[in-house]
């Protein structure tokens, strides 16, 4: 599902571009199927765009699910499973592009643009770190991106972690960080404010 959203005379940062749907499946097997709505944001006013928040939402069978228990499994029961993940995929698909939620989200999104970091740029990166359980090298890449951007709001923190994804080598932790940008945008409001006020970091005397 695509569509503009305004004219390109009018375009504004932030302004959202196109819309749509993505269904993926594990790199390494694991039978999770997933179910992302993402839109793609002008991150600059020369038109350059990049994905942006939405919560994967996994409908495949069980990670912990062995090979060998599936492998005992008869042709019958296999194709049971097979029927009831395509129906969870539909029944999530039409959740997903569900009109009134996809522009309630949009509308969410759009509103971090005005969500200014207040405080400390490198603690509000920290803070956020700890609350994603960001490595150390996604966090300096976050940061670094932040700070690249030049967008010191909500939005711009949402981007640069999306952003960072484009520097993890593994597929599925890349689209683990994808959706932790959507993260960003579902902080709740108390949340949000401790990190956009954080203090500097202490430093060794």
């Amino acid at each position: 599902m695509t569509g503009r959203h305004r004219r390109n005379q009018h375009r504004r940062v932030g302004d959202i571009v196109e819309a749509g749907i993505l269904i993926s499946n594990s790199e390494v097997g694991l039978g999770a199927v997933s179910v992302k709505a993402f839109a793609r944001f002008l991150a600059c006013l020369n038109g350059m765009t990049r994905d942006g928040g939405g919560a994967w939402k996994h409908v495949g069978r069980r990670a912990d699910e062995s090979d060998e228990i599936y492998a005992l499994l008869t042709d019958e029961a296999k194709a049971a499973d097979d029927k009831a993940l395509l129906l969870k995929v539909r029944d999530t698909v039409a959740a997903t592009l569900d009109e009134g939620r996809f522009h309630r989200w949009i509308d969410k999104i759009q509103g971090t643009t005005s969500q200014q970091i207040e405080g400390d740029v490198p603690a509000a990166v920290e803070l956020l770190s700890k609350t994603l359980s960001l490595r150390q090298e996604e966090k300096s890449s976050v940061l670094r991106h932040l700070i690249e951007g030049g967008d010191l709001s909500r939005f711009g923190l949402m981007n640069a972690v999306t952003r960072a994804a484009e520097d993890v080598q593994s597929y599925d932790r890349a689209t683990e960080l994808e959706a932790l940008g959507g993260a960003v945008v579902d902080l709740s409001t108390s949340d949000w404010r401790v990190i956009a006020t954080a203090k500097p970091l202490a430093t060794a005397a």
